[in-house]
């Protein structure tokens, strides 16, 4: 599980003084594991696939919502971390799943035919 530690003076005491970051009696807490949510900022380049195509996430950017605002906050998460679910086996309107952990978004894309070979 995701943790926060906190860390109290001898007064008891706790401040924020950055706005950028959890500041506790001088020390910066990392805090990307206090994601809310995710949004798309960038759907990706390409929409139009071919049946058993690939899902290309080139210019696709997915941000972050933060519970608090964290010390490390990002404009957008890394490709690595995101899992993509589709089918592209059949043709038609379907839909590729985002998630990041336990977020997931949705966007449409279409799937046709293979271009049939030249001769």
């Amino acid at each position: 599980g995701n943790y926060i530690l906190m860390y109290m003076g001898n007064n008891g005491s706790f401040r924020d003084t950055t706005n950028t970051s959890l500041l506790i009696n001088g020390f910066k807490f990392y805090t990307d594991d206090v994601v809310s949510d995710i949004s798309l900022s960038s759907a990706p380049t390409q929409l139009i696939y071919e049946v058993g195509e690939a899902f290309n996430s080139e210019g696709l950017v997915v941000a972050p919502s933060y519970a608090i605002v964290p010390y490390d906050a990002t404009d957008s998460i890394d490709h690595g971390a995101l899992t993509f679910d589709y089918d592209f086996s059949v043709v038609g309107e379907t839909t590729v799943t985002i998630q990041y952990r336990s977020f997931n978004l949705e966007i449409q894309v279409t799937v046709v035919e293979p271009e049939p070979p030249l001769e």
